[in-house]
């Protein structure tokens, strides 16, 4: 059905169409890990110690499931390249990039010879010859049939809520088709101190929406309105005519409205966001660490430095150096009933 593409008052201004058509912590559901290069810190229930080795220090992960075979990054990086392909194909619909109408014979039989309707019920146009060329033009460019109408305030006033109505009604009642863009402009009876405040709304169809756009739409009001109220330089008929002009320039151009633009860039810093941070992070390459991991007990905490290399390994657990390979220091301690090393005799 028709809607409105906007309008606007002496009084209030203009509007635009209020409708339009067109160290980290992870988790994988119950999952987690943790890391610290402290060997007791970061234990939480139901967690196994894994070692690694970062510039010659070890690295402890508390993790409820196997490091070392695990790889999440790989599931994640298919879902953000399947999240940035339904994100490029928003980026193309947005894109404005219009084609013009096509009509059946049919519709054109019922919409006749006339490509653009101007019809001064009102009988305040003197010239209205540029005003049919701009309107011609407008046709030619998008296969929109454009119609101006001035009426006098007094006709519909009195039984119509709002002008937006009347507009509906009117369009209804001259058009049978989706395919024309209504324009009513009501003049009012002069007030005591000769203000005149004369309203104007569009109507468009539905099949109009590719072409007449929001951003367009809006840009085609605010200009219109700027000119109707500049009576000085333009009378009602010329307002009509340079705001046509102005709108052919680029009704018909390729285009990324500047909303679009903003809304996605927006939505493309959310879902690197989401992927990168939400739940845990987006870390293939610590993934790649991961894998050289070693499940390591709790019981070893005390460290001693590879006499070769300056490594930091864990006395009782390591039999050579995790970084060169070499043999390490034989250490004597003692332990407990669990095997916990209770203390390091030399």
């Amino acid at each position: 059905m028709p809607h409105s593409s906007g309008g606007g008052s002496h009084s209030s201004g203009s509007h635009s169409s209020s409708f339009h058509s067109s160290g980290s912590h992870s988790s994988r559901g119950s999952s987690t890990i943790q890391t610290s290069y402290i060997a007791a810190a970061n234990k939480y229930p139901g967690a196994k110690r894994y070692i690694y080795f970062e510039n010659n220090m070890p690295v402890f992960v508390w993790a409820d499931y196997d490091v070392t075979k695990d790889h999440r990054s790989r599931g994640r990086i298919v879902k953000l390249i399947v999240a940035l392909i339904f994100w490029v194909l928003s980026v193309l619909h947005s894109i404005h990039n219009p084609s013009e109408l096509e009509w059946t014979e049919k519709e054109l039989e019922a919409a006749g010879s006339n490509t653009y309707l101007i019809n001064d019920k009102a009988d305040i146009f003197k010239d209205t010859s540029g005003l049919a060329q701009a309107l011609e033009e407008f046709y030619q460019l998008t296969k929109i049939r454009p119609a101006i109408i001035t009426v006098e305030e007094q006709s519909w006033i009195n039984n119509y809520d709002s002008m937006e109505v009347f507009a509906y009604d009117m369009y209804v009642n001259i058009f049978d088709d989706e395919k024309h863009w209504l324009l009513i402009y009501s003049v009012p009876p002069l007030t005591d101190d000769n203000f005149e405040n004369w309203k104007w709304e569009g109507m468009q169809g539905d099949y109009t929406d590719p072409i007449l756009t929001t951003d367009e739409t809006s840009a085609f009001n605010k200009n219109l309105h700027k000119m109707l109220l500049d009576r000085n330089s333009y009378s009602v008929e010329e307002a009509f005519e340079q705001a046509f002009r102005d709108l052919n320039k680029t009704v018909m151009s390729i285009y990324i409205p500047l909303e679009a633009i903003i809304s996605d860039i927006v939505t493309l810093v959310i879902i690197l966001l989401f992927f990168f941070f939400a739940g845990g992070g987006f870390h293939p390459v610590r993934e790649k660490i991961y894998r050289t991991a070693t499940l390591c007990p709790e019981n070893f905490k005390d460290y001693d430095n590879c006499e070769y290399c300056g490594t930091k390994y864990l006395i009782g657990f390591h039999k050579k150096c995790p970084s060169c390979g070499a043999p390490l220091k034989a250490h004597d301690y003692t332990t407990d009933a669990q095997g916990n090393i209770t203390a390091i005799i030399n």
